[in-house]
């Protein structure tokens, strides 16, 4: 699904045709707010997938969410990314890094995890942190199962190990506009479910029809590509693979997800963590000074603490599932036929601003 940035606002960012780029040293002089940690460049990883990076530090790379298309981000718009990653950037070097262009029909999940994960290894040769929002965090599930090696820690934002089936409606809806041309449709299929109550969805529904176009204004094939990789989604079989530590960050209230999605997603997850967020939708969950808090925390916190914290929340949903399934057998008619089984730190080589 779209996401915001790190502490941004609703929407997706667009991508604008590129100028032509000046290329310039590792050390070239930058140009930009005073408030962005620097250094700050962009430019392209092995295999194409373009980059957005500020601050200095120990690498952290941000997989976003769905994005009208692959292009590098020109202009406003880039400066605008950088600017939303300066919270997590005081003592890290941010790495934005988006899906490479010009996707092949058919693309799946494991076809992006393995572009991201050739990148990182390219250009990092070792574990790195990774935090993936919305669909972006499909994709770091993808890659954490799939490409352990490359991931130190993992958090993944508004997102589990597939989507809920009105997600996948929704998404499937939007992409059969878009391929038809149509993306005042293709927005009020997906934007609405953006919001947390029937009130704000109309709401919503409308803002989407009327800015539908410029919404999806520089949209690509890239974007259906996507949408069509995530809807086969699925890695809850391969969750038990992912080795790195994982926070899971999801909103209580997300009509994309479901609190079982995030928890079953935790809970496979050998060192994987909850942090669900009581009141919180699709956005709010991964956006804003709390978010960030929340993945710095895990991120610097020892390899001790996060153990620690880690048998205290396990010791906790063991807990509330026992609670649970004691209320479920005082409540259990006598007949037992009523429950017969259901179906089943230095600027990088690249172009600076």
């Amino acid at each position: 699904m779209p996401n915001p940035p790190l502490g941004g606002t609703l929407g997706f960012v667009p991508a604008r045709g590129q100028p032509e780029l000046r290329q310039q040293s590792d050390h070239a002089s930058e140009r930009g707010s005073p408030m962005t940690p620097k250094p700050r460049s962009y430019g392209t990883l092995h295999g194409g997938l373009t980059y957005i990076t500020i601050g200095s530090g120990d690498p952290l790379v941000v997989i976003p969410g769905l994005l009208p298309n692959h292009e590098a981000l020109t202009g406003r718009a880039r400066q605008s990314q950088a600017e939303q990653l300066k919270g997590v950037a005081g003592n890290r070097r941010v790495w934005w890094v988006n899906r490479r262009p010009h996707l092949e029909p058919g693309t799946t999940m494991e076809h992006l995890a393995r572009d991201y994960a050739e990148a990182l290894r390219h250009k990092f040769g070792k574990p790195v942190d990774v935090v993936g929002l919305s669909t972006g965090g499909s994709i770091a599930l993808q890659l954490a199962a799939d490409h352990p090696d490359v991931v130190k820690r993992l958090v993944v934002a508004s997102a589990a190990y597939r989507l809920s089936p009105l997600a996948r409606q929704a998404q499937a809806e939007a992409a059969n506009y878009l391929e038809a041309d149509d993306p005042r449709s293709a927005a009020t299929a997906i934007v609405p479910l953006l919001s947390t109550t029937r009130v704000g969805q109309r709401m919503l529904r409308a803002l989407a029809w009327l800015g539908g176009a410029t919404l999806f204004k520089n949209a690509s094939a890239d974007l259906v590509a996507t949408i069509r990789a995530e809807d086969g989604f699925n890695v809850k079989d391969r969750l038990a693979n992912i080795t790195a530590p994982t926070l899971v960050v999801g909103g209580a209230n997300d009509p994309l997800y479901s609190d079982d999605l995030f928890r079953d997603t935790a809970a496979l997850i050998l060192r994987g963590q909850l942090d669900l967020v009581e009141g919180a939708g699709h956005i709010r969950a991964q956006a804003g000074r709390s978010f960030e808090v929340r993945v710095l925390a895990f991120l610097d916190a020892t390899d001790e603490e996060l153990a620690a914290d880690l048998a205290v929340a396990r010791s906790a949903t063991h807990a509330a599932a026992a609670k649970r399934a004691a209320l479920a057998d005082s409540s259990r008619p006598a007949d037992a036929s009523a429950y017969a089984a259901a179906p089943p730190a230095d600027p990088e080589t690249g172009y600076q601003d």
